[in-house]
């Protein structure tokens, strides 16, 4: 309806079809997650994990491993997703279509898994990609210093965008942050009444679940370089 802005107020926006700026809206996702993509699968291989690293030293790999897969995984469904939801526009683009408020409302209303799966796997594999290049760093860079600068610059610029997903989460997917477009993710997969979608879903709660068990298994001796930790016999990473 209309709104009011400095005491006047102001007619709505028109109520019209939207598919041309829809489609610009997943190419704006879909070009910069395709260039991601390509840079993620080469650094995700560029460091090999070594039987006989430091135990630290591997842990960190490690890390950086299963950061970077996730942030692959997520890129790619993202440009899967954006590409689907080109092709369903281009698709319609002829025919007569319900009429809405804006490219997100019609995204929103006709589109609601591909848009979810686009912004939501873009914005999560580039805030883990953000993550594993900080990792890389502190292990790569040999001068202490100069590792922790650079792992604060990118600790800033994680929080810098994830507080951007959070401020912008609202106007372009609906959702009141990174957390609640997350959870609209799911639920969309969850509803879609797809078999392979639920079983995605089962692969990624093991995932989680694999995660957590990486975590524990390297737990206990990962206490040792705690300060004030009691040397013990050092435990090799398997």
């Amino acid at each position: 309806g209309p709104h009011k802005a400095g005491g006047d107020t102001l007619p709505a926006p028109p109520l019209k079809n939207y598919n041309a700026m829809a489609q610009n809206l997943f190419n704006q996702v879909r070009t910069p997650a395709a260039l991601l993509a390509g840079v993620t699968f080469g650094a995700i291989f560029g460091m090999p994990l070594v039987v006989g690293d430091p135990f630290l030293l591997a842990v960190l790999k490690r890390g950086y491993v299963i950061l970077l897969g996730a942030a692959l995984g997520c890129q790619l469904l993202s440009i899967v997703a954006a590409t689907a939801g080109l092709m369903k526009l281009a698709v319609e683009a002829d025919t007569p279509g319900h009429a809405y408020a804006s490219p997100v409302a019609q995204l929103r209303a006709e589109l609601p898994l591909e848009w979810a799966a686009c912004t939501f796997n873009f914005c999560a594999g580039l805030l883990l990609f953000t993550v594993a290049v900080g990792i890389r760093a502190h292990i790569s860079i040999a001068c202490p210093y100069a590792s922790k600068v650079v792992v604060f610059m990118f600790s800033g610029a994680f929080l810098a965008m994830f507080q951007f997903v959070n401020t912008n989460s609202r106007e372009l997917t609906g959702t009141n942050g990174f957390v609640p477009l997350a959870w609209d993710y799911v639920k969309q997969m969850a509803v879609s009444g797809s078999v392979l979608n639920l079983a995605a879903l089962g692969c990624m709660l093991l995932s989680v679940v694999w995660t957590v068990l990486t975590v524990h298994h390297f737990a206990p001796p990962l206490a040792q370089w705690m300060p004030g930790a009691v040397a013990a016999t050092p435990v090799k990473p398997v």
